[in-house]
């Protein structure tokens, strides 16, 4: 099935043009466009080598996809057409076939994970739909019309492997969260934060990071291992060749190797005051850059539970708001391809919803669902045996009939 983005003058990948407003612009045709102050493949390194980095991505990526993605059609899916020669669809049918054929669901954890991770996730339009472009390959972008505003559209120029080639305007799809006016058309993502400094003399967040686990690595292997004194009637022929071999041990604590009496001094560094808070401080601060609170509770204990209650709120907002983003990319190709099927969009209405999360739910909100009938008796019943632990009858007890009153007629 080709799609109508498949046009022959939209192929991928023509030669970059030698830009005429280039000078003008910023007086370099290499620096011609906007390009990331980070570079995308030094934030997919630091996403594959930092596990703790990688953890906080991964989790927040999987909050947004977790609950599963819901295709619905709130208009009129009475026309059938015939798609592909593989059957009669109706609009919503259509759709589901694009994403089984193009396994959406896989598409959008990539464009998820990558969203957060680097603030862009694009995909190139091709014959069968959509393919995940490696972000890697990204440099920077440019005008589609020279001298024009990225507003009215950009081309894309790629580096590495497709070095010195272009995707043009119209043929790939863009996903982007936390867009700037200083970073327009790139979004900015979390891994971006860790790897740059306000000031040149100010190391940023990851090498400081870094500095610290080496620090405390050397440290340990200087002065943790044990204090070796040989024995002091060791014949001095011996010497040479336990000096040789001594000299060959890398790690440990410190080695003295003699055969006459020394004084010995521990002069291993006593720790600062203060210098702990600094390391909580620090830990936190690199935490809180990844802005997912679930993962500092799950290692420390410095959260309280309200504190807790409060982070894991706001951090649901951001949730919801890199799933607007999903959200109305996808239905902006869905629809594109109900067009290529011979569809009106307008008239199917095809929405894309995400799973509900969790829901929190008190007795009387169970009471009120059985008087509105959304749940029958018997479901309340086993829903509160189940979830709140009351020891109640599989069915409830006969109603018993008050008995008959006499009634007293005035003579």
């Amino acid at each position: 099935m080709k799609y109508p983005w498949t046009k022959k003058e939209a192929n991928m990948l023509p030669e970059v043009p030698k830009p005429r407003m280039a000078q003008a612009l910023v007086g370099s045709t290499e620096d011609y466009g906007t390009t990331p102050s980070t570079s995308f493949a030094d934030q997919v390194e630091v996403f594959e080598k930092v596990p703790i980095i990688r953890e906080i991505v991964v989790h927040t990526s999987m909050e947004v996809t977790g609950t599963g993605m819901i295709i619905s059609a709130q208009g009129n899916l009475n026309l059938k057409l015939s798609i592909s020669g593989v059957g009669s669809y109706n609009a919503k049918e259509a759709i589901d076939y694009f994403n089984e054929l193009n396994n959406t669901d896989e598409l959008m954890l990539t464009a998820s994970l990558e969203i957060v991770a680097y603030g862009n996730s694009i995909f190139t339009k091709t014959d069968n739909g959509l393919k995940s472009l490696d972000i890697k390959t990204i440099q920077r972008a440019i005008p589609t019309n020279q001298g024009s505003s990225m507003n009215d559209g950009f081309d894309l120029v790629l580096c590495g492997k497709y070095a010195g080639k272009i995707l043009k305007w119209g043929t790939f799809v863009m996903f982007r969260a936390n867009v700037t006016s200083s970073s327009f058309p790139f979004g900015t993502g979390l891994i971006k934060g860790y790897l740059e400094s306000y000031d040149a003399e100010q190391p940023s967040m990851l090498e400081e990071y870094f500095v610290l686990e080496k620090a405390t690595l050397r440290t340990f292997r200087k002065f943790g291992g044990p204090l070796e004194i040989l024995h002091p009637d060791t014949l001095d022929a011996d010497m040479t060749d336990i000096n040789t071999e001594v000299k060959k041990l890398k790690d440990g604590g410190g080695r003295i190797t003699t055969n006459i009496p020394v004084g010995i001094t521990n002069n291993a560094p006593v720790k600062l005051d203060g210098l702990n808070d600094w390391y909580d401080s620090f830990y936190d601060r690199f935490i809180a850059a990844g802005g997912d609170p679930s993962i500092k509770a799950s290692v420390s204990s410095g959260f309280t539970e309200a504190s807790i209650k409060g982070s894991i709120t706001l951090f649901r907002k951001k949730v919801n708001s890199y799933r607007r983003i999903l959200k109305r990319g996808f239905e902006q190709v869905f629809q594109q391809v109900l067009v290529s099927y011979g569809f009106d969009p307008n008239e199917a209405q095809i929405r894309l919803e995400f799973g509900a999360d969790l829901i929190e739910w008190t007795v009387p909100d169970l009471l009120k669902a059985v008087e509105d009938k959304v749940v029958s008796p018997e479901e309340a019943r086993v829903i509160l045996r189940k979830k709140a632990g009351m020891e109640l009858e599989d069915k409830a007890p006969p109603k018993q009939e008050s008995p008959p009153v006499d009634e007293k007629v005035d003579q």
